[in-house]
């Protein structure tokens, strides 16, 4: 027979389940929220309208309220799955190499805090409860060298929602991620306003 665990172990128990199926709720929400986003975004034809010359045409009639129609667009696109890339080569083409290349990183930056927020917010820290060894060998890198590690992902990845999602359930300090982000997103943007000033795609200051 069976014993019954002692009412200790069993007070302890009830909390930690009730913790883990509170997360895993969270996060079917969270998943279930995106893709329903992505899916109206792609059902209604919006996924079209972050076309290189629609968006240019926008942002060349918002006048002088360009510049936030670009942060705002960035910000709204990373939660249906649209990279930055775009925004940036726009704002870099419209503007030039130095001032739009400075309204890239607001931009960029601006959707990797929003969705970073959200998504901690809805999902917590529920990385930190996943047992694989792959997973946990990245985690205890990111432990290690937060920033720099970071720091890494945006130079690479840029302001990718994949990966703002997998940093924001680390559980990683927020200071850490706001100045890895902040500096990561530097050398990209640079990158490509040197590539389209180097093929004079953008203006002259």
């Amino acid at each position: 027979m069976l014993k019954p665990a002692p009412e200790s172990e069993a007070t302890d128990l009830a909390p930690q389940g009730a913790k883990a199926l509170s997360t895993k709720v969270r996060l079917g929400i969270l998943a279930g929220v995106l893709v329903s986003l992505f899916l109206a975004a792609w059902a209604t034809g919006l996924l079209e309208q972050f076309e290189p010359e629609a968006l240019r045409e926008r942002v060349q009639a918002a006048g002088p309220w360009g510049p936030l129609l670009v942060i705002a667009l960035t910000v709204g696109s990373n939660f249906v799955q649209v990279p930055a890339l775009p925004f940036i080569l726009l704002s870099q083409a419209t503007w030039g190499a130095l001032l739009g290349s400075l309204y890239a990183w607001m931009a960029s930056f601006a959707a990797t805090v929003v969705v970073y927020a959200v998504v901690k917010r809805a999902g917590g820290d529920a990385a930190q409860e996943v047992q694989k060894p792959w997973i946990r060998k990245l985690l205890n890198r990111l432990e290690e060298r937060p920033i720099l590690v970071v720091f890494l992902l945006r130079a690479v990845t840029i302001a990718s929602p994949p990966v703002t999602y997998a940093l924001a359930l680390s559980g990683m300090k927020t200071r850490d991620y706001l100045v890895g982000s902040a500096l990561g997103l530097i050398l990209p943007i640079a990158f490509y306003a040197a590539v389209l000033e180097l093929f004079g795609w953008t203006p002259g200051l």
